[in-house]
């Protein structure tokens, strides 16, 4: 004979199965929902001190180099011959002397710029470019080393629309200015360290009204880049660690009137 309670058990047992279920579902779906809202935060967090920490590498490198480059100015002041040489305005001779020299740090040290300016800030030698001379130089770097009287050192955009650290000194004779040295380099070697040691992909945009194409043109052929003037309305790549900047991103860089500010958004590029 069959219990009655045995009988009774299974209907009841059958009513809460679904609710149960049901239960249990949403329960792992919310407990789900939670890990993947808590991952996404991690996630955006670890992508701000990234960020946080590229920008800080950024500045330090620039930092060093620029204390570097001074150094180095401070070795070739003491050249014998400088101060006479620069008083006598002696184009020829200061080529001469500072060509070998300007390979040499060129290859050792990445510098690109070297120049000698009269006090007047009228260029009178780019040991880098010797037939472009004569013209009156008024970067931030060179007047602020006028007003100063000590040297000056900063990332400025070059007149071929790239990004170059300058230290430029002035150069005394018994306390009477005689000239300004200047020496620089491009900042590319910090960006690709940058990318390089936190895995970030980098870019560098300029404002078009900063540029004139023909020379920014001339100056990315220089490089060995692709310039591509008509792609942004309002600026231009000058450098990016990505072969092919991604055209999801262009929303970024394009804003007629651009906002310094944090902006977090998920794109998908390259299958990822």
């Amino acid at each position: 004979m069959i219990s009655k309670k045995k009988t009774l058990a299974k209907p009841v047992q059958r009513r809460l199965l679904v609710p149960l279920a049901v239960a249990l579902l949403l329960l792992i779906g919310g407990f789900s929902l939670i890990l993947i809202k808590m991952q996404q935060r991690h996630l955006d967090q670890a992508n701000q001190l990234i960020l946080k920490k590229s920008s800080e590498r950024l500045a330090t490198a620039l930092k060093v180099q620029g204390e570097s480059l001074a150094a180095l100015e401070q070795i070739l002041v003491f050249k014998t011959g400088l101060v006479e040489t620069l008083q006598a305005e002696n184009r020829e001779h200061l080529l001469t002397e500072y060509e070998p020299i300007f390979s040499q740090l060129r290859k050792e040290h990445g510098i690109t710029h070297f120049y000698f300016h009269l006090p007047d800030r009228v260029n009178l030698l780019r040991v880098h470019n010797p037939d472009k001379h004569g013209d009156l130089i008024d970067r931030f770097t060179a007047l602020e080393a006028e007003r100063s009287g000590k040297t000056a050192s900063g990332i400025e955009l070059g007149p071929l629309g790239t990004f170059t650290l300058r230290v430029v000194r002035p150069l005394f004779d018994n306390k009477k200015l005689i000239g300004y040295l200047e020496l620089g380099k491009e900042i590319e070697d910090i960006l690709d360290s940058i990318h390089d040691e936190f895995q970030v992909e980098l870019a560098v945009a300029i404002r078009k009204n900063a540029l004139e194409r023909h020379k920014w043109e001339a100056g990315m052929k220089m490089l060995g880049r692709k310039a591509n003037w008509n792609r942004f309305s309002h600026t231009v790549i000058i450098y990016s660690s990505l072969p092919q900047f991604p055209s999801v991103c262009d929303q970024h860089l394009d804003h007629a009137e651009h906002l310094h500010q944090d902006v977090n958004s998920e794109v998908e590029f390259n299958g990822k």
